[in-house]
């Protein structure tokens, strides 16, 4: 896995995350937009990171303390979540959003996955936090790629 994580504050961020040029694929949830617009401020941090799978590489349980989306831009993605019954299985274009705390765990497809994660994190918290054994009730099941 390779990932490259920036701090922005501005909304220009949406535009970048829409596709080449700001344009195509699927727009950015209005629930993160209208979060990004109405809540910066000095206690929190949006962090955006851009992340490279390769073949059916995974990434373990964890969570974070602040709110996610993500966009995939390549490949395909299996999003497990914690209380969910099956994975959510993403295509190029297609967005996942997680509220702050929630457990997941994310596989790449045969082809690997490019995907880039917003998160609104607050300052004092660390960023991502494994989770123990005991903690990581995810759905089963696989997509199909």
């Amino acid at each position: 896995m390779t990932s490259r994580a920036l701090l922005l504050a501005p909304l220009a961020l949406l535009g970048a995350c829409a596709g080449p040029g700001g344009s195509g694929g699927t727009p950015p949830p209005p629930a993160l937009e209208a979060r990004l617009a109405s809540q910066l401020d000095p206690a929190h941090a949006i962090i955006v990171t851009e992340i490279t799978l390769g073949r059916e590489e995974a990434v373990p349980p964890h969570r974070h303390a602040g709110d996610e989306a993500l966009r995939l831009v390549r490949g395909a993605l299996e999003l497990r979540v914690a209380g969910e019954r099956a994975p959510r299985c993403l295509r190029p274009g297609e967005w996942a959003t997680l509220a702050a705390g929630t457990v997941h765990a994310a596989q790449a497809g045969r082809e690997g996955a490019d995907f880039v994660v917003v998160r609104w994190h607050p300052r004092a918290e660390a960023v991502t936090t494994p989770v123990a054994r005991g903690d990581r009730a995810l759905p089963g099941g696989r997509c199909d790629d």
